[in-house]
């Protein structure tokens, strides 16, 4: 819990505002006084950003984990959520959204400046290298009562996480009109503050496992953590992880740094495969790798920064193995050798596309040169219509394009559904 202590004043010609917003460990607050202090700052037009915007930053934190909605946030009168828009503000607000890097429009948060400053402060403060350091992630997932310390600032790990959570609620649902449909505003302080808290998210889901007694094998471990990550070291990637590994059945990984980084990701690899006793953990070789370390194909590069999560969904696409359990073998350190079930063999592939480097524009070409690939491909054509029904081809594409998930509007992934394909169909065509 936290408290607001009295002896950490500013300056006479604040008026006492911000005195005693300090955060320390301590009884609970009373969050109406500390709306109403963040509130009468709006009249400051002058907040120091090296301290005064850090007070501020915290305190929103405080107040987003008491689940606050956006729309309650003291930087923002209550008039600005019931204007009346017209029609010409409304396409002055799309203009401006369509410029990159603009923002703007009657609904535009940003035009606020304590509420600008704060979320600088608070995108400063989640971008700190702390965050990232891979040998911070013990203490603050294992740690029963994790504190952040920020200069004079003590804050509970789990103000964080459920400042998080709850941010995160409010942007995609109640108050999306502001967050993630917000008119005139593809990028906001708002959406940035959102992206950089998303780093404690993992933090948060290693927590409940831990604290609920559940086993975690090292697959575990490395699916629920962010996927910004720095070692300087890059086996501690690793090695710097297996503190949090209780599974009683999971094979055992022994640090040892006469290990060249491929041998140590390939052996982890292997027995993240062995352990899970199937291949979910081959769909993370997709991710972005560095040359230098020579892994195998199969193995993936666990200190690459992957922005995406190459299987975000809970449920099975499929099983090369059929209903038979996965027998792996590793072969002279580097060879996968599997059993499994042959489906069909791959006879045209076309060129690769890393989404998170893709423009656009250039992105809808490589869709289009890949729907030619395959409208041009007899035996494709061939292997459905003996099947009954071509439309399948189609559908078929789309869900692999698509990976067969969508993000909701609550930014929940969710299966793909037969209607979800036909809609993004006809808007292709």
């Amino acid at each position: 819990m936290l408290i607001w202590l009295g002896e950490h004043g500013l300056d006479e010609d604040r008026g006492g505002i911000l005195e005693g917003l300090v955060l320390q460990y301590g009884p609970p607050i009373n969050w109406g006084t500390l709306a109403e202090a963040i509130r009468n700052l709006n009249r400051l037009p002058d907040l120091d950003n090296t301290f005064e915007y850090y007070v501020t930053a915290f305190a929103t934190l405080s107040l987003l984990a008491n689940d606050f909605q956006i729309t309650e946030l003291p930087f923002f009168p209550e008039s600005h959520f019931t204007k009346q828009i017209s029609e010409e503000e409304m396409r002055k607000a799309e203009l401006l959204g369509s410029l990159p890097g603009r923002t703007g429009g009657p609904l535009d948060l940003d035009q606020y400046n304590t509420w600008r400053g704060t979320a600088v402060a608070l995108m400063l403060i989640m971008t700190r290298a702390y965050w990232t350091r891979v040998w911070i992630i013990q203490e603050a997932v294992l740690g029963p009562d994790a504190l952040v310390h920020f200069g004079e600032h003590i804050v509970p790990l789990s103000i964080f996480i459920e400042a998080e959570q709850n941010l995160t609620k409010h942007y995609y649902v109640c108050c999306s009109k502001w967050g993630a449909n917000a008119m005139g505003a593809k990028w906001t302080k708002l959406t940035g503050v959102l992206e950089e808290l998303s780093i404690v998210k993992g933090f948060g889901h290693l927590r409940v496992k831990v604290q609920s007694n559940e086993n975690l094998s090292l697959y575990d471990v490395m699916y629920n953590l962010p996927e910004e990550r720095e070692a300087t070291n890059p086996r501690d990637h690793i090695y710097g992880l297996l503190g949090l590994v209780n599974d009683p059945e999971s094979e055992v990984v022994v640090p040892d740094y006469h290990f060249t980084t491929s041998e140590v990701y390939t052996q982890a690899t292997f027995k993240m495969i062995s352990d899970r006793r199937d291949l979910l953990p081959l769909v993370h070789a997709d991710r972005q790798r560095h040359e230098s370390h020579g892994l195998p194909s199969w193995v993936p590069d666990w200190s690459a920064f992957a922005p995406f999560n190459p299987s975000p969904y809970d449920w099975c696409l499929f099983r090369a193995c059929e209903n038979q359990p996965v027998t792996a073998e590793l072969v002279q350190g580097s060879t996968l050798i599997l059993k499994g079930i042959i489906v069909d063999t791959v006879s045209q592939t076309g060129a690769r596309m890393v989404w998170e480097h893709q423009r656009v524009y250039n992105a809808l070409l490589r869709i289009t040169d890949w729907g030619l690939i395959l409208a041009k491909n007899e035996a494709v054509h061939l292997a459905y219509s003996n099947n009954g029904d071509i439309t399948n081809l189609n559908k078929a594409f789309w869900r692999t394009i698509f990976g067969d998930s969508l993000i909701a509007s609550d930014g929940q992934n969710y299966r793909l559904s037969l209607a979800d394909v036909d809609t993004i169909s006809s808007w292709w065509n």
